[in-house]
């Protein structure tokens, strides 16, 4: 929980050096792009963005230079690719960061080191199925208020996603 916790706080500083240009400035703060480090950024891709429906904003290796290997203690020997995935309204929506020597993190242990919510926005059925018929280890829905219906699910390296959705009636 302290990793978590140190994590999301590293974010909340880092917010004012990825602001887009446009964004205004206020006092507070909130969480910007949550970053998952992953052990095979194709499968990730395959359901962040095949799946889930996130847009691929950019693909790079970073440099060894980059704040990404003290940051998540990656060794500098290692390659590391990052990705950014927007969505239809924000830029930079989730960040995956890949290290190809971790081991996924065992789905059966019943530790889950990260949580992302992805609002299905009209296509929860669509995702469950296809999440179904990729064979990932998905949890019981479980209603969301009274108009609403979430449920989680572990990404290929163990984290947990919990799509939501609300009736829009």
């Amino acid at each position: 929980m302290k990793l978590i916790t140190c994590i999301f706080v590293l974010l909340a500083c880092l917010v004012p050096a990825y602001a887009a240009e446009n964004e205004e400035v206020y006092d507070g703060s909130y969480v910007r792009r949550p970053t998952l480090v992953v052990s095979d950024m194709d499968a990730s891709l395959a359901l962040y963005r095949d799946i889930l429906g996130f847009r691929l904003g950019s693909l790079k290796e970073d440099p060894k230079d980059s704040y990404v290997f003290e940051a998540f203690n990656v060794p500098l020997e290692a390659t590391a690719m990052h990705a950014t995935l927007d969505s239809d309204d924000e830029k930079r929506t989730l960040s995956l960061v890949e290290y190809r020597a971790m081991d996924a993190i065992d789905a059966k242990s019943g530790l889950r080191r990260a949580a992302v919510l992805v609002n299905a926005n009209g296509r929860f059925e669509e995702i469950k199925s296809q999440l179904e018929q990729g064979g990932y280890h998905l949890l019981s829905p479980h209603p969301l208020g009274e108009n609403g219906v979430e449920m989680g699910f572990l990404d290929p390296d163990g984290h947990l996603i919990v799509i939501y959705e609300f009736n829009r009636n």
